[in-house]
């Protein structure tokens, strides 16, 4: 049994949602493969825009019909109850559940983290069953309190501090493909990268509740030393891996992963935790094999250990440390302290950077080209030879040769 397999199986049955004792449970049997440090903030405290909310406790949740045997309860799964419902204790038609009944072929995932509501989710056959006879009862005992936001974080530190963000999140309870699988790839790329001796850059890993978790990153890492980042999730469907980008222009990370097989899909403002970080404006795309809402079982109790395939998510994660290793190799640069803060292009000639007879054309030399891309892209924080080269039309090999004497100039830092 592969190691992904061993931590979605750990994981399958714990009841998880944004906050409280489902994610710090995880998160310590995730600790029984690994090693994390297990970080909290407390409910109220705020990061951006968002504030992080109480905790949500349920203690005992039923809906039955009172004229017959059937009866479905919180510990059938748990997607049973709308997370976050409010206590409630009640009788009623079926035709007076409208709103609080959500229905499809199989158990659908449904929260209301940020609104109150309260509800019971189940199959069709299962409400059919439910509504044969007579009016129904619903009881929920829950309970909202000042509770803790917990997520997991370990840096993994290589020759250099400049490091490569990897994220995926922990809140879904009982869902494998989305997103027990991202949780294990993690698990799995920080054993992997741990041991080994030859890490170049710095690789730094989170496991959190999906949104709010990134929100609050995103609101107190110091990206001055991001290189990308990417969100892993859905990476255990059967088909190709699909890599959705980043919305920066030139960046780093979309340049490397055009390198590989993967399917490319372009960066829109909906998904998952690549929406906050890309606030930030930081290099930042997902990795998955089936994009979110593209599997029939897509947030419904299908997602389980019956439909999960081991094979194609290791497959996954081998794929996951070849780029890896090659973005390990990339020779990336940033302007030097000395200029970042000058504004405008720089005066090359005192550097005897620039050529020495005005009035022809700087694209007659490959030199200045490489020089104008590569300033140019440096703007915007990171750049590289891979996105140099491409963006001039030059081979890596004479990019970098340019950059080495745009380092000695001392115009430019390579990390």
């Amino acid at each position: 049994m592969s190691l992904e397999e061993r931590v979605v199986s750990c994981l399958y049955n714990v009841d998880r949602h944004l906050l409280g004792r489902g994610v710090h449970y995880s998160l310590e049997l995730i600790n029984l493969f690994t090693s994390m440090q297990i970080k909290s903030k407390e409910s109220g405290e705020s990061f951006g825009d968002w504030v992080v909310p109480n905790e949500w406790v349920l203690y005992s949740a039923f809906i039955r019909n009172s004229n017959t045997n059937v009866a479905l309860s919180h510990r059938d799964s748990t997607l049973r109850v709308l997370k976050y419902s409010d206590p409630i204790s009640t009788r009623k038609l079926p035709e007076e559940f409208s709103g609080h009944i959500w229905l499809d072929e199989h158990i659908p995932y449904r929260t209301s983290y940020y609104s109150k509501n309260w509800g019971f989710c189940m199959s069709n056959s299962e409400w059919s069953a439910l509504t044969i006879k007579g009016e129904i009862d619903a009881n929920i005992d829950s309970e909202s309190i000042p509770g803790k936001l917990y997520y997991g974080e370990k840096l993994i530190k290589g020759k250099v501090p400049y490091e490569i963000l990897f994220t995926s999140y922990i809140c879904h309870p009982s869902l494998v493909n989305d997103n027990l699988s991202g949780v294990s790839s993690i698990v799995r790329l920080m054993n992997d990268l741990e041991t080994r001796s030859s890490n170049y850059f710095s690789y730094r890993f989170i496991l959190m509740p999906e949104t709010i978790g990134a929100v609050m990153l995103a609101n107190e890492l110091d990206f001055s030393k991001v290189l990308f980042g990417a969100t892993l999730h859905c990476s255990s469907g059967k088909k190709n891996i699909t890599f959705k980008k980043s919305p920066l222009s030139y960046s780093v990370l979309n340049a490397l992963v055009e390198e590989f097989d993967f399917d490319l899909v372009d960066f829109e403002p909906f998904g998952s935790d690549e929406r906050q970080f890309s606030t930030f404006e930081l290099d930042y795309g997902v990795f998955s094999r089936t994009p979110y809402a593209q599997f029939e079982e897509y947030h419904n109790s299908s997602d389980n250990l019956n439909s999960y395939s081991p094979e194609h998510h290791k497959i996954f994660g081998d794929k996951l440390l070849e780029f890896i290793e090659r973005a390990d190799r990339e020779v990336f640069y940033k302007i030097s302290k000395k200029y970042s803060a000058k504004r405008g292009e720089l005066f090359l000639s005192k550097h005897n950077l620039y050529r020495k007879i005005g009035g022809t054309l700087n694209n007659s030399d490959d030199s200045m080209i490489i020089i104008n891309w590569a300033l140019f892209l440096a703007r915007s924080g990171f750049s590289s030879a891979t996105v140099v080269a491409s963006k001039s039309g030059k081979g890596e090999r004479e990019v970098i040769q340019v950059l080495k004497l745009l380092k000695d100039a001392s115009i430019i830092d390579l990390l």
